[in-house]
């Protein structure tokens, strides 16, 4: 693939004309998910976060695995606590309804993630948000 050659501008402009044509949910979803993932690697956070947004929206197999993206956004970029334990809730959430196709979301994971956080947020001081992240304009 373009991706795995480094040809990252390639790679991008291929999954955008993919998600210009008509595709099923799950082409969808897979075009969106290594979208997200090629912005996380070149950095590009409003970008990610954007394309996360929309996986969560969608609901489908991928949405546990955006919203746990956005928590280790949110906690590791942003430092931002209460979202990134937010954003790990809702995954779990999603999860448990049973959404995801049969994949693995790696429940002990998002365990130790939902524990850190706690952890972390309780350190902080900071009052938990009852809301996942709004997407960045």
């Amino acid at each position: 693939t373009y991706d795995a050659a480094g040809a990252l501008e390639t790679s991008e402009m291929c999954y955008q004309e993919a998600l210009r044509r008509t595709l099923s949910l799950d082409e969808a979803e897979e075009c969106l998910w290594w979208l997200g993932k090629l912005y996380k690697r070149q950095h590009r956070w409003d970008d990610a976060m954007r394309t996360w947004h929309r996986l969560t929206a969608s609901e489908g197999r991928r949405a546990a695995f955006a919203w746990v993206e956005r928590a280790k956004y949110h906690e590791h970029i942003q430092r931002d606590y209460s979202r990134a334990l937010a954003d790990a809730q809702e995954a779990l959430r999603v999860a448990l309804h049973g959404r995801m196709g049969g994949r693995d979301l790696g429940g002990d994971d998002l365990e130790r993630r939902l524990r850190r956080l706690r952890w972390k947020r309780s350190r902080m001081g900071t009052v938990a948000s009852t809301r996942p992240s709004p997407i960045p304009r």
